[in-house]
């Protein structure tokens, strides 16, 4: 899975640039699963099917914390939101 992080308000749906960035990137590596990663607070993962068999991803994380234990606990949910999306991927590599 390629990640692309954006520190930049979201503002709905992925910037044109930011689809076309990792469309590029995801051509040239042949890794068909992408993931934009914004700073900000929890949204629902959302998921779009590009050209190519291309699937992107957003995720969003929110960098303020008031501790280093709530920071690592966000982190946490970040990595498990990640691990929802890459589960169906790894489950379907293992049955070809």
């Amino acid at each position: 899975m390629i990640l692309d992080t954006k520190y930049k308000e979201f503002e709905g749906i992925p910037d044109t640039s930011h689809i076309a960035q990792l469309a590029l990137y995801s051509i040239s590596t042949g890794v068909k699963n992408c993931c934009l990663v914004y700073a900000g607070k929890a949204k629902e993962i959302r998921h779009y099917s590009l050209h190519q068999n291309i699937k992107l991803h957003t995720l969003f994380l929110d960098l303020k914390a008031f501790n280093k234990n709530e920071f690592e606990n966000k982190c946490n949910e970040i990595i498990n939101l990640m691990k929802c999306i890459l589960q169906p991927i790894i489950e379907h590599e293992a049955e070809c």
